[in-house]
């Protein structure tokens, strides 16, 4: 398993040339008494995101992501 710093991963994206090619799709998202939820996305059958969201001043922000490599 490898561990970055998000500012390290931030970086990296900025730096990659846009892929017209890369589709998502929706897995899953859960949503836990309007405060808080998980979303789980597949891209391309390469990797699957998984973010944790709160609802902050009425509005969804990321407060943790996570990867996995297939």
């Amino acid at each position: 398993m490898s561990v970055r710093p998000m500012s390290e991963v931030i970086d990296d994206w900025a730096s990659r040339d846009p892929a017209p090619d890369m589709k998502g799709k929706i897995i899953s998202i859960n949503i836990f008494d309007d405060v808080a939820a998980t979303a789980l996305f597949d891209f391309n059958g390469i990797f699957t995101d998984a973010f944790q969201l709160a609802k902050v001043n009425g509005q969804w922000k990321i407060v943790n992501k996570f990867y996995i490599n297939r």
